[in-house]
């Protein structure tokens, strides 16, 4: 059954990376931190690289895809790899979230939405990048959120005629309580269309022990699927792979889905897109940005309305 989100349990902050990320495929690409949790079992984990921590800075942020490493319930190991043909610096905000079905003792706030579909340039070349700029309909969060995005094909599965759709990598910037600026790059050879869902969540402990309002009428699915071999970056077919995801019980409309990759022990930074969401399931697609062969698995999460919702 679909799980009510004030029955699923959620750890989540930011992680800063202690050196600059050196440029796509050189020594120096990917850096490693450990992150401390506590779950009954194993969590989903969700990543997306953001400058948490340094909101005002006017360094170059750069898109990291984000993996998560050998996941336990005390925690797991977060893995970043540059993307970009640059070298520049990065933080990843964390989610980690179990569906205990037990309630909690403490109130999530969450805001959720897909924004509109942008043309990306490809890899390294002038136009490889896009920004939208989020506000959050009112009444807008009492604190700052961390936001979570992943890429998504809305303009790909409504176009009249084929569209490619690329794995832009999200990157949240200058997140407030009223809003953010989502920045993505494309990773990939090829130039095409991305969109992106986004949630934007925030915490706060219940008063006397009861939990009311923000995500009240919020309802969660997540699942795993499993590894599967990527070929490197430069092999254009076989560095695509994808699962067909059926949710626990339908929501009523069109979930916001959530994807990041996982790692058993090591393997490659792939990207994920939630495509062709529909209240039953969807279609994980996923890209290989590294120059190095490997597996992936993926997490997903789904944030939506179901029966119960006013």
């Amino acid at each position: 059954m679909l799980t009510p989100l004030q029955n699923v349990a959620m750890q989540f902050s930011h992680v800063e990376f202690s050196n600059v990320f050196e440029p796509d495929c050189e020594p120096g690409d990917w850096q490693y931190e450990n992150v401390f949790t506590s779950f009954s079992e194993p969590p989903r984990v969700i990543l997306t690289a953001s400058d948490l921590g340094a909101e005002q800075s006017s360094g170059q942020f750069i898109a990291v895809v984000g993996v998560a490493q050998d996941v336990t319930t005390t925690g797991f190991r977060l893995a970043g790899r540059n993307s970009d043909c640059s070298s520049g610096v990065s933080h990843m905000n964390w989610l980690a979230l179990l569906e205990t079905g037990n309630p909690q003792g403490s109130t999530k706030y969450v805001r959720m939405g897909t924004l509109f579909p942008q043309r990306f340039n490809r890899d390294c070349e002038p136009g490889d990048w896009n920004s939208w700029d989020v506000r959050f309909s009112e009444p807008a969060f009492g604190a700052d959120p961390v936001i979570f995005a992943t890429a998504a094909d809305r303009f790909a599965e409504t176009a009249a005629v084929f569209q490619y759709a690329t794995p832009a990598v999200p990157v949240a910037r200058k997140r407030t309580t009223t809003g953010f600026t989502l920045l993505a790059r494309n990773p990939d050879p090829g130039e095409g269309w991305s969109n992106f869902n986004y949630l934007a969540l925030h915490e706060t402990v219940a008063v006397a022990g009861v939990p009311s309002g923000g995500g009240a009428q919020i309802f969660v699915d997540s699942g795993q699927v499993a590894p599967l071999w990527f070929e490197p970056c430069a092999t254009f077919s076989n560095s695509w792979n994808q699962w067909a995801v059926t949710f626990d019980q339908a929501f009523l409309t069109p979930p916001t889905v959530l994807v990041t990759a996982f790692h058993v022990n090591t393997g490659p930074a792939v990207a994920g897109m939630a495509c062709y969401v529909t209240p039953n399931g969807f279609l994980l697609r996923a890209r290989n940005t590294d120059c190095a062969a490997g597996e992936a698995g993926f997490n997903w999460v789904a944030f939506g309305c179901a029966v119960g919702c006013a």
